[in-house]
């Protein structure tokens, strides 16, 4: 029942207001970047070359990307798939709606309660 939206401020602003103005709630959320949009895209090379020497290990428990909506697979294991993170849209009910039926209890883990 939510959407986020993201990207320059002025054009955040003008749909949250239209939004509200057909009687619908809105909030700001306080982040410090407009992840998911293309405001990133200036930082995806930087990002990927500062954790490519990481080691990267496949989940050890099953995982559901938020790129896909499905579990995650090798891709998970490498710099372009954090970095895709950073710049695409979050596939969070997909996600859900593949866990559903063999799910009692969603735990989303954040930055914020």
């Amino acid at each position: 029942d939510n959407t986020v939206i993201s990207g320059p401020t002025d054009l955040v602003t003008d749909i949250s207001a239209t939004w509200a103005a057909k009687g619908r709630k809105t909030r700001t959320l306080t982040v410090s970047h407009a992840f998911h949009s293309p405001l990133m895209d200036p930082i995806l090379e930087p990002f990927k070359e500062a954790i490519s020497e990481l080691t990267y290990h496949p989940p050890t428990i099953p995982l559901i990307s938020n790129l896909t909506g499905q579990p995650a697979d090798d891709h998970i294991t490498t710099p372009d798939y954090w970095a895709q993170h950073i710049r695409q849209p979050v596939h969070f009910h997909p996600a859900i709606t593949h866990t559903a039926p063999e799910t009692g209890i969603f735990l989303e883990l954040g930055p914020d309660p």
